[in-house]
């Protein structure tokens, strides 16, 4: 599922960088690092199709918490996130609506 991932043992931080994500009418892609027992989500969501839909980044934390949603909606609209919350699991899914 990830394109690349590296880890640095003597800093105790991991990274983890996900292949775009693109469907025929959403794009997405981010980047997941996790260090001192906390998990960051830096990406971004792209609707690419004018179909009245929206794309959307979702997921949950590692302890069950909501991650919220990052909604994109209208051709060629592209929304950034930033989130970070304690843990080292972050579970995103793409999906148009």
């Amino acid at each position: 599922m990830y394109d690349d991932v590296s880890r640095s043992p003597a800093s105790g931080k991991s990274t983890r960088k996900c292949a775009p994500r693109e469907f025929s009418r959403a794009n997405a892609a981010w980047t997941i690092t996790c260090t001192a027992g906390k998990v960051s989500v830096n990406g971004w969501v792209k609707d690419t199709d004018a179909d009245g839909k929206a794309a959307e980044v979702y997921g949950t934390w590692g302890d069950g918490t909501n991650f919220g949603t990052v909604r994109a909606g209208g051709e060629g609209t592209k929304k950034e996130f930033n989130k970070s919350r304690a843990g080292s699991h972050v579970y995103l899914y793409l999906r148009v609506i």
